[in-house]
């Protein structure tokens, strides 16, 4: 199953704040996949952004599959 929001997010700080936009999903925990290029690129903002709301991300890279 997929849940997405209904709307599309971007700016300065967009990412740092992702933690934030997943939990007005209401969940308790997210499962992010994401790009090999994009996690190196920004994994720092990624990883804490989710330190700071204290919401657990599982990532795994994308391989190219589908």
């Amino acid at each position: 199953m997929i849940c997405s929001p209904g709307s599309y997010i971007q700016g300065p700080g967009a990412l740092a704040n992702l933690a934030q936009y997943c939990r007005t999903l209401g969940g308790s925990s997210v499962y992010m996949i994401v790009s090999r290029s994009a996690y190196s690129a920004w994994q720092v903002r990624i990883d804490g952004g989710f330190r700071a709301e204290n919401l657990p991300c599982t990532v795994r890279l994308f391989g190219g599959e589908c």
